[in-house]
């Protein structure tokens, strides 16, 4: 027998079980046998046997294609041979109108379009058991819809139905269920299905509790990431003050200013970029009030120490200089003739102005007057070039 892949089923919406007039249930299919104009069908209603590629399902005023629908049919679920879900209506005027006649009971039914896709023939009462199906639309109707008409077969997306033999096992508990449903209600039945139901219905009450449990704890993690990051970035914004207040320090004594510039810089919250530029300013006025001699290099306090008069006079003691044993020695004089704009001789070697302000050490003293000899050390201490000779020898070393 040759069966049509389209179909429609007519199904009643629950309107005294809505949560709000804005989702109102509805039974969307179940699997009990039902008379087809081409004959007796069931549905197998599991996961595996209907494809929901088209949920939320459009709801349509009629079913005529090309319409624009008027509301939808979401949140599928299959539960004890039922397909069902939540209808929410639009709102345009035209939707809005449908809603309040579902709601009055103007308009009681709606009639489900779907595609058989695969199924088979039962042999003992050529029941056609249709095993995958696609629900596709659903329409809003008085009377169920004459199916003869061939409504939605353009559909290109829908599959051909394939009906094939029927499967040498045993009759399935789905078969089994929909055999049973078929038969008149029997009390003990009922009784059952409603057991069943409420069994469902605090299955689905515990699931929606453990749902908000997980939630809370999900919460409760978030927020705790945020109070460690809020944490760190405490910590980490005073290690960076600290290391602020440090480097003020630090740049106080290597340009030996007191400590009132050091609490100003620090209190004042400035960065080490704008206290080095105050730094420059009060270098800049020093040097105004206190001008420095062009021999003054701003040697360290470590090179002033390291420089030797010791090296440096055995460099100049030979009859051709050597200074392989002074090379920082002879460094320094070089700069500082450049910068006094005189030329090195031979005999002679310029001291920075550094140098001369420590006191001359003992030794130093010991070994010069060792030496027997008189010799001119240069310092210049002005721009005018002055030049102050010292006498280093057996008369003047004290």
């Amino acid at each position: 027998m040759d069966r049509a892949n389209t179909q429609v089923r007519t199904l009643v919406f629950e309107i005294e079980g809505r949560a709000s007039d804005d989702a109102i249930p509805v039974v969307v299919s179940t699997d009990v046998v039902a008379q087809m104009p081409d004959g007796p069908e069931i549905l197998v209603h599991t996961a595996d046997a209907i494809d929901l590629k088209r949920a939320p399902l459009p709801i349509i005023a009629t079913h005529r294609s090309g319409q624009l629908n008027v509301g939808l049919v979401d949140n599928l679920t299959i539960n004890n041979g039922q397909l069902r879900g939540i209808a929410r209506f639009g709102s345009r005027a035209e939707a809005a109108e449908y809603k309040a006649d579902v709601l009055n009971r103007t308009i009681r039914s709606v009639s489900v379009g779907y595609a058989r896709i695969k199924g088979y023939f039962r042999r003992s009462d050529e029941v056609l058991v249709v095993t995958r199906w696609m629900p596709t639309h659903a329409a809003l109707v008085a009377e169920p819809v004459d199916i003869h008409a061939g409504f939605f077969r353009s559909l290109e997306s829908v599959p051909a139905f394939e009906v094939g033999a029927e499967p040498l096992v045993a009759v399935t508990e789905v078969e089994s269920a929909s055999r049973a449903a078929a038969l008149p209600p029997q009390p003990a039945a009922t009784a059952a299905r409603k057991e069943q139901q409420m069994e469902n219905e605090a299955k689905a009450a515990a699931e929606a509790a453990e749902a908000a449990k997980k939630e809370r704890e999900k919460d409760e993690q978030e927020r705790a990431v945020r109070e460690a990051r809020a944490k760190n970035d405490a910590k980490s914004a005073g290690e960076l003050e600290g290391s602020r207040v440090r480097a003020i320090e630090n740049l106080c004594k290597m340009n030996r200013l007191d400590d009132r510039y050091r609490n100003m810089w620090v209190n004042q919250g400035l960065s080490l970029e704008e206290v080095s530029e105050d730094i420059l300013k009060i270098l800049e006025e020093r040097g105004k009030s206190n001008p420095q001699p062009a021999s003054r290099l701003g040697l360290t306090a470590q090179e002033t120490q390291r420089f030797s008069l010791q090296r440096a006079i055995a460099a100049i003691s030979t009859p051709t200089p050597d200074w392989k044993d002074a090379g920082f020695e002879l460094e320094c004089s070089r700069s500082v003739a450049k910068r006094v704009g005189k030329t090195m001789e031979p005999t002679k070697f310029f001291v920075p102005f550094e140098v001369m302000e420590r006191p001359l050490d003992q030794q130093v003293r010991q070994y010069l007057e060792a030496l027997g000899a008189r010799l001119e050390l240069v310092a210049v201490f002005d721009e005018e070039d002055q030049r102050v000779p010292i006498n280093l020898g057996k008369d003047a070393a004290s």
